[in-house]
């Protein structure tokens, strides 16, 4: 009794090599580079700001640097401005 192609174990593994080649090939588009750039830019972005806000708080709360406590009503302005 002959095999069918669908349970011929090297079929299926070059069918899933093919699978993955597909996958990898539209990973690889300019398209999708484009858009990783941009989210991992802006998650740099977002990180770095969060960074810098945390650090002014622990140095403000700490009186390392009493000069930030002028700035936070107009940071808090500009947020609340936003979020309308």
């Amino acid at each position: 009794m002959a095999k069918n192609e669908s349970e011929n174990p090297e079929v299926r593994q070059l069918r899933e090599i093919k699978r993955e080649l597909r996958n990898i090939e539209s990973n690889t588009s300019a398209k999708w580079w484009i858009v990783h750039g941009m989210l991992y830019g802006a998650g740099w972005i977002l990180g770095s700001l969060l960074a810098i806000l945390i650090l002014g708080w622990a140095l403000s709360a700490a009186g390392i640097v009493p000069g930030i406590n002028r700035v936070v009503p107009a940071i808090q302005a500009a947020y609340t401005q936003l979020r309308r």
